[in-house]
């Protein structure tokens, strides 16, 4: 079942990570810091705790987060 309810933090959360992997899609001069950052941001996605046992292992939870963290990114105002 996919949630229709995330939390302020894990959407923000996401969409760092999103704004990670499009720098790292830039090819930056220091890849590799950006490549540790996005890794620790994947993990802390992962392992977020609304990502508990009853939703964690569900892909269309994952998927929902992505598109609902997508929706919102022109909305926030903040730069990456």
């Amino acid at each position: 079942m996919v949630s229709d309810r995330f939390p302020e933090d894990l959407i923000e959360l996401q969409r760092t990570r999103n704004r990670a992997y499009a720098e790292l899609a830039q090819r930056p001069r220091d890849a590799t810091a950006v490549r540790r950052r996005l890794l620790r941001l994947e993990v802390r996605v992962f392992w977020h705790p609304s990502f508990d046992a009853s939703v964690g292992g569900d892909p269309a939870a994952r998927a929902e987060l992505r598109r609902r963290a997508r929706e919102g990114a022109g909305r926030t105002g903040t730069a990456g």
